[in-house]
């Protein structure tokens, strides 16, 4: 595509948003000793740390019942003087985690994993930018670069041909076409096959789960496709699906992880199951017990350095993971990754896997939710509503899944408290 930066420079323009020169300046970042990368991160929390002590009521409460000053934070070390923060703290003290008089623009966002308890937030467009300039950096360890062709197979719109004007002139402007991952099947396959093989993109990006569908519906049915790097993304990705994966179109699968409430995120390099840990918009810690540990696999803890909206300050993800030390050149690395896996549903041959629908039900104000697939294909749809859920609400879930999935499928509301149990866990889907 001719002129592409500043084809984008104009679109974050635009968008208020500083993207691609976040991107520019992180590529040469991996030049900076590690020493100086930390110490930009304490500068960071620092500013944070007195932004909530003044503004947020929740940290406000908490640094002066503990005591804490800035200048009792002298090395990233000493974020362990602060107690861990999940969701369940979050959720029951949700006012009280939103900056009093914070007027500027943000951009939602809403998780709920394999808890089934979603939580509503939001990003400073400061803290978002950087997030999608880490992308952009990330995928370059395949080859990317912003503007090259790059095909998506993830969520998409959950309801079909909802896609906003803005959205579609930023696709073109990023050489992107998107493809739902909800719902699909053999034909809709055929069809997103035969469109990639006349646009011939670079590269491939999508859910694991999605990745693998497609490969072996590729495999499956001598359909060849190549790409010069495919990047899986939201699920844990197993060696025998990065093994499909890779053979159906002949190249090397680079995985990633992250997530957007806490601002952590680090990209697969060359070697499998080794990621280098990005540093430019959060702090990363692994720890057990509280205390930090490298070497050893423990809970991934998160700080969102730059998200004054909704600050996270030492978030438990709920992944785990083991933190390899750098020198003084070298970026902290984490490998023995363990996140969630993956649910799914399947009617009339249409899968659906637990990322989409986990971005289906991050539009509700439910408190808590659980999918069940009946024997008979039906679905009951278990919610713990919020004080803003009504039945509209109702409504855009069943649009949403029978628009994609079977306009005659048949979904039973239960309203309740009373969830099932698997092994003792809150599972959002359950098959019988």
């Amino acid at each position: 595509m001719k002129n592409t930066s500043l084809l984008i420079d104009l679109s974050y323009k635009i968008k208020s948003r500083n993207d691609f020169n976040y991107y520019k300046g992180f590529k040469q970042n991996f030049n900076k000793p590690l020493d100086l990368l930390e110490q930009e991160q304490l500068v960071a929390f620092h500013n944070l740390f007195v932004f909530c002590k003044k503004n947020v009521p929740y940290y406000d409460k908490l640094f002066n019942t503990l005591k804490l000053e800035v200048s009792d934070f002298k090395s990233l070390e000493d974020l362990q003087k602060i107690p861990l923060l999940d969701k369940a703290i979050i959720l029951n003290n949700y006012n009280d985690f939103s900056p009093r008089n914070y007027d500027k623009k943000t951009v939602s966002g809403a998780t709920g994993g394999s808890t089934g308890e979603p939580l509503k937030y939001k990003m400073s467009v400061d803290d978002y930018s950087r997030g999608v300039a880490l992308l952009y950096r990330g995928l370059n360890q395949g080859g990317y670069n912003p503007g090259d062709k790059i095909a998506v197979l993830a969520g998409g719109s959950l309801v079909k041909n909802k896609t906003s004007i803005s959205s579609k002139i930023n696709n073109v402007i990023l050489n992107y076409k998107k493809f739902s991952s909800f719902g699909v099947d053999n034909n809709d396959l055929e069809l997103y096959y035969n469109t990639l093989n006349k646009w011939k993109p670079n590269f491939f990006r999508g859910y694991a789960s999605s990745l693998v569908l497609f490969a072996k519906f590729c495999l499956d049915n001598n359909k060849d496709l190549k790409f010069q790097s495919v990047f899986s993304t939201a699920e844990m990705l197993l060696p025998a699906q990065r093994q499909l994966i890779e053979t159906a179109f002949n190249t090397k699968v680079y995985n990633n992880y992250g997530l957007n409430d806490g601002g952590v995120s680090a990209y697969e390099i060359n070697k499998n199951n080794e990621f280098i840990i990005d540093t430019e918009r959060s702090i990363l810690e692994i720890v057990n017990e509280q205390e930090n540990v490298y070497n050893t696999n423990g809970k991934i803890i998160a700080t969102s350095l730059y998200n004054y909206a909704l600050p996270f300050i030492r978030y438990d993800t709920g992944d785990n993971g083991t933190q390899i030390l750098g020198d003084k050149n070298c970026r902290k690395k984490l490998i023995d990754l363990r996140g969630r896996t993956t649910d799914y549903i399947t009617i009339n041959d249409k899968t659906i896997s637990s990322p989409v629908l986990t971005v289906l039900m991050g539009k509700i104000d439910a408190i808590k939710y659980q999918i069940i697939q009946k024997k008979n294909q039906s679905l009951e749809i278990r919610i713990l509503k919020g004080k803003g859920y009504n039945l509209e609400q109702e409504k855009y879930i069943i649009e949403s899944l029978t628009s994609n999935i079977d306009k005659g499928l048949d979904i039973n509301f239960i309203y309740t408290d009373d969830f099932i149990k698997s092994a003792n866990k809150h599972k959002f889907i359950i098959k019988e």
